[in-house]
């Protein structure tokens, strides 16, 4: 389930305003999570994408820190996993 991604530094994963269609399972890296109240990094092991814009916020940025490796689950792949 999912697929392997590689990008740079400086890559946005997440913009503000934009749709999201997934998760972002980091394997390798370091991301930056801006909303409009808070600034945090994430790195392996964290999941990123999807989980951000759950909490209401619309303006979330997710930018590459570092060279990334990275595991994209599609919403339609996890809700299948979800319910077998």
């Amino acid at each position: 389930m999912g697929s392997e991604l590689e990008f740079g530094e400086g890559h946005v994963l997440v913009e503000p305003g934009e749709p999201v269609y997934g998760l972002f399972l980091i394997r390798s890296g370091v991301v930056l999570v801006q909303t409009p109240i808070e600034e945090y990094e994430r790195g392996p092991g964290h999941v990123v994408g999807e989980w951000e814009k759950l909490d209401g916020s619309e303006d979330v940025r997710v930018t590459a820190q570092s060279d990334l490796r990275l595991v994209a689950v599609s919403r339609s792949d996890y809700e299948a996993a979800l319910t077998g």
